[in-house]
């Protein structure tokens, strides 16, 4: 996958998400006042989650389902009951998201929270503007407005999970704050904030950043925070790396708990925690304000494009998306509407069938120049290939510094001069990556390395085990962990698929943006530049080159 410049989410699985110990007396401060006073008063924090049965919750998951009707789901058919045929057997069913989204099928809630989310990304704004004493907004009042900041947006994206027909103990709203590192260091103190936790259909926790779900109102820099922004200048400004939550209580439309106590804390009364613990919830939460920054793919495209009559269709499949910490990205990279595949990106080590995928692409456009997707699909795998595969490092460079394009006729030619164990920057860098150690077991990794001699390689990406276990750290970002390799691909007979556990992580080795990941492992800065010049060049040249045989 071709993301900009991700936040690394520091672990999340030290809490139990479920809550610590149950506030019974769930009251705050609302910083509301009565009408026609100036007394404020209090609230039960419950009630902004309170709103199962809210005709106007109600009617706005109408328009959600309307949404969902865009959509078209993959659903694995169910068995005969008399003789159960194997998964490969199955095959599967086309049906509307909107139908799916009503039903209880496997993945049916997972696909309700998804859609729920990309329907908030493209109708609500971010609002900077609120003050410390403004009031949290229940969720009419933010669907009314259209924007909100970070508690508002985490009780319209809670409520609207549990009216769609979530269990609400699968749900929780979290209050504490985030900080942020940078190059493994804190940046300035930790920030308040406000945010959901969903429990997916395989048990795990999964953050759901409200700040990424809205449109951003201010687009200046406001404060530290925002270095998380690339500015368009010249000025070098550092990059917050990654990110971490630190919630000091979760609640749902049942229960307030404390979370993250200790065992002092935890024999507190109530009278005691109400008096000691309880006030902090009291205090404003500061806002995140979360920017959008890179195109790389849409630049790419402008720029190899340019007087193509696709031009125009080619741009129009770029756009907002709540799930990337970018300022746009195409269809092809929105794991909600179009099922991740690291064949179609070239990642996780599928070179020659990439290649295979394109030539595919390209011929059902050949066939049907009206609908456009295919090429796109196409387009983005030759950036993904550039951008991830060893391809670049290992070519001829001509007195200029480029490479020629590459040529898939000869996918099955082996490369002289790809040898991973001898190649200096290979035989340096290489000890120094990552191993997914929940899917490469029983394995020697020299001996594997070895034999990827004469052969193109690419980052590992969403490479999680087949049951369901906790991804390796490296893969836990934001970003990726709504990305799943599809499991025909992991229990493919032709292919051992725990050996691709071996290959490095695709932030340590992909040259995917103008400026250099903190994750990244195998070039330093002044060659990381160049070899962005050298794939970026290279990918105009290609995509260019098959607009030519259109």
């Amino acid at each position: 996958m071709c993301f900009p410049q991700k936040l690394k989410v520091r672990t999340t699985v030290d809490y139990k998400w479920g809550g610590d110990i149950i506030v019974n007396d769930p009251v705050v401060a609302s910083f509301r006042r009565i009408p026609g006073t100036r007394k404020k008063y209090d609230i039960d924090v419950r009630n902004f989650l309170r709103t199962k049965g809210n005709a106007v919750i109600s009617q706005e998951l109408t328009h959600v389902r309307e949404f969902a009707e865009l959509i078209t789901v993959r659903v694995e058919k169910s068995p005969p009951t008399d003789a159960p045929p194997s998964k490969e057997e199955r095959g599967f069913d086309e049906v509307k998201g909107s139908e799916f989204f009503l039903s209880k099928k496997p993945g049916a809630f997972d696909f309700r929270a998804n859609v729920i989310m990309s329907y908030l990304s493209e109708s609500f704004t971010y609002d900077t503007k609120k003050t410390k004493k403004d009031p949290w907004l229940f969720p009419e009042e933010t669907l009314s407005g259209g924007a909100g900041d970070c508690e508002d947006f985490a009780f319209l994206v809670a409520s609207m999970l549990i009216s769609s027909g979530i269990s609400s103990y699968n749900v929780r709203v979290a209050l504490g704050a985030v900080q942020f590192y940078e190059n493994g260091n804190p940046v300035e103190k930790p920030k308040g904030h406000a945010w959901v936790m969903y429990k997916q259909e395989n048990s795990n926790w999964r953050v759901i950043e409200a700040t990424v779900l809205a449109k951003a109102e201010v687009v200046e820099p406001v404060n530290a925070i925002n270095k998380i922004q690339v500015s368009a200048s010249t000025t070098t400004v550092p990059i917050v790396s990654e990110i971490e939550y630190l919630p000091q209580f979760v609640f749902n439309d049942d229960h307030l708990w404390i979370m993250d106590v200790d065992d002092k804390k935890c024999h507190l009364s109530q009278h005691d925690l109400k008096r000691d613990v309880f006030p902090k919830i009291n205090k404003r939460w500061n806002k995140l304000n979360t920017r959008f920054h890179g195109d790389v793919h849409k630049g790419i495209i402008e720029e190899a494009a340019a007087g193509s009559p696709f031009l125009d269709q080619l741009e129009a499949r770029f756009r907002k998306a709540f799930i990337f910490f970018g300022k746009v990205v195409d269809d092809v990279d929105n794991p909600l509407f179009n099922s991740y595949t690291p064949i179609e990106h070239f990642d996780s080590g599928y070179i020659k069938q990439g290649w295979a995928e394109v030539a595919k692409n390209i011929a059902l456009f050949k066939a049907d120049q009206q609908h456009i997707f295919p090429l796109c699909k196409a387009l983005h795998a030759v950036a993904d290939f550039y951008a991830h595969s060893t391809y670049a490092h290992f070519a001829k460079h001509d007195a200029q510094g480029n490479v020629a394009i590459f040529d898939p006729a000869h996918i099955d030619a082996p490369i002289a001069s790809a040898d991973y164990v001898a190649d200096p920057t290979f035989k340096a860098k290489l000890k120094k990556c990552s191993v997914n150690k929940l899917v490469f077991t029983g394995h020697d990794r020299n001996t594997v390395i070895a034999g990827w001699k004469g052969i193109l390689i690419s980052g590992r990406y969403a490479m999680t085990k087949e049951d369901g276990q906790r991804k390796a750290s490296l893969e836990d970002s934001l970003s990726e962990s709504i990305s799943v390799i599809p499991k025909g691909l992991i229990n493919d007979p032709g292919d051992n698929f725990s050996l691709r556990g071996a290959l490095p992580h695709h932030n340590e080795m992909a040259v995917d943006e103008p400026d250099i990941s903190p994750f990244h492992v195998l070039y330093d800065q002044p060659n990381y530049v160049k070899q962005y010049g050298t794939r970026r060049k290279a990918a105009v040249a290609h995509i260019r080159h098959i607009l030519d045989t259109l």
